[in-house]
């Protein structure tokens, strides 16, 4: 009896953007500017042209070379304005920012705590500044568990339930002080959505899913960068929980805008087409899913390369779409592509290269060819054992399915290990890297995530906060759109395990 199909398709996900920071406003800390006679900005251009040039959100050096400059300004600051000056707070929270892209998160922890507990007692409750403070700390809460830093269940459940508290308040003020259609009351609700659902919670994420993508229309019309993030993220909530045929209209929706606006071979719009396959291949449709999945493979290949990760990710999941046809010949050479690109550009031991050997050990198993469908089964056997963990489901199922190829052909798959069990202890006490996001959009609303075992009772990444803090300026700039969902978590498309390009902006 052969293998149930399980597939794997790629962790990709567009930019899981920051909440949108705010512009202009009461930020008293901001990098002085000599002013040129030529200079024909009114003061208020000028301002927000400060706020945007200083602020951590909008640069592309990398934190870590930021941090020691943060670090120096706030020591001046407090050296020479006191501890409880507005100029030293900013400079904290532009400091916790950097730290928390960094993932340094009990730092930027305690510094967000100290920001939020003197602004409350400065400035008050409903203050902006206060209000990006417990957003930032509310983001951190929610998406501290990602990757490698993994903490323990009941502690995350204590992040979980505080992150609730802070964005429920966010929402509170914000449309207290701006009303239901302002951008800030729209993304307080799509976190709010996001870390709903990430609890197991869908019946109440549900509504306000539609509440945002409602808001968004009347705010906006039907075309703006923020109203098609909304539809694409409830339609990845609704793909998520089986709902297909409602789904399909609004990705459908957000692909026609984007081919418009920004070109059909634009990274954003070949994303929607790529999701469209992956929901069609679901759908059973083999079609149309091997139709938009070799549009998305050609846009890739042309405008990133052939070894860029996310063309990578295409061939792969070009493959998938033709092996879910049952086209297994066609299929093969696609899976060896994405399979010599991954373990070339990313490394063996990657959890890209893992997906790759597993899904072609699965073709040559239901090919019938099991010496070969043994060897990739141990190869990512071997690598999730590296990169997830000895005792983590998919490098035991890896295990298990290597061991059921190789008694098909008279063999002990266990004779063949890598390693021993003391070895197999000391990876599974390794911390489990990050995988790497294939970001291609703008910043927009954080993003949300179907729930995780840990939550419920595991995502590149199923944690649905903004992965960036938001500074504190004073009324939101529209930067594009709400930000994605992150990638389909176990089960999904293709029968068993499936990770898909679903995660939308």
């Amino acid at each position: 009896m052969g293998c149930a199909p399980s597939r794997k398709r790629s962790d990709e996900a567009e930019s899981a953007g920051a909440l949108v920071p705010y512009e202009g406003g009461s930020s008293p800390a901001r990098a002085s500017h000599s002013s040129s006679p030529s200079s024909r900005r009114s003061p208020k251009k000028k301002k927000q042209r400060r706020a945007n040039e200083t602020s951590p959100l909008n640069s592309t050096t990398p934190p870590e070379l930021l941090i020691p400059l943060y670090r120096q300004a706030l020591g001046e600051k407090q050296t020479y304005l006191g501890e409880d000056h507005p100029d030293t707070l900013y400079a904290m929270n532009a400091l916790a920012i950097v730290l928390h892209k960094d993932s340094q998160y009990n730092e930027a922890e305690a510094l967000y705590r100290e920001v939020l507990e003197k602004r409350v007692a400065v400035l008050g409750n409903s203050h902006v500044d206060t209000v990006a403070t417990m957003n930032n700390l509310a983001s951190l809460l929610h998406k501290r568990n990602d990757g490698a830093d993994l903490i323990p269940d009941e502690v995350r459940k204590v992040h979980l339930q505080q992150a609730e508290t802070l964005y429920r308040a966010c929402i509170k003020t914000c449309r207290a002080a701006h009303g239901e259609l302002h951008v800030s009351t729209i993304h307080g609700k799509n976190n709010l959505a996001s870390l709903l659902w990430e609890t197991n919670r869908p019946g109440e994420a549900e509504p306000l899913f539609r509440e945002v993508l409602a808001s968004s229309r009347k705010a906006h019309g039907n075309e703006h960068a923020l109203v098609l993030s909304a539809a694409s993220n409830l339609a990845v909530f609704l793909e998520r929980r089986g709902r297909h045929r409602e789904a399909e209209p609004l990705f459908r929706e957000v692909l026609a805008s984007r081919t418009k606006v920004l070109g059909a071979t634009h990274p954003r719009s070949l994303y929607i087409v790529n999701v469209l396959a992956n929901l069609y291949s679901d759908m059973a449709d083999h079609d149309n899913a091997v139709k938009y999945s070799w549009q998305a493979l050609e846009g890739r290949r042309s405008s990133l390369g052939v070894s860029h990760p996310v063309t990578l990710s295409s061939y792969n999941d070009y493959a998938n779409c033709l092996h879910a046809a049952k086209r297994y010949e066609e299929a093969e050479p696609w899976y060896m592509e994405a399979l010599v690109g991954r373990s070339r550009e990313l490394g063996n031991s990657h959890p890209q290269t893992a997906d790759s050997h597993y899904n072609y050990a699965q073709l040559k198993y239901e090919l019938g060819d099991m010496t070969t469908a043994a060897d990739n089964y141990m190869d990512a056997y071997r690598a999730y054992a590296i990169c997830k963990g000895y005792n983590h489901p998919e490098t035991q199922d890896a295990l298990e399915k290597a061991e059921r190829s190789r008694r098909r052909i008279g063999l002990d798959a266990k004779h063949s290990m890598a390693f021993d069990a003391s070895m197999a202890m000391m990876l599974d006490q390794m911390p489990s890297p990050r995988d790497d996001d294939d970001d291609q959009g703008e910043a927009e609303l954080p993003p949300v995530s179907p729930p995780s075992a840990a939550a419920a009772g595991s995502a590149e990444n199923l944690a649905p906060a903004p992965d960036h803090p938001q500074e504190e300026l004073t009324t939101p700039k529209m930067q594009g759109a709400l930000p994605p969902l992150p990638p389909q978590a176990a089960g999904g498309g293709g029968g068993g395990r499936a990770r898909a390009n679903t995660t939308i902006v």
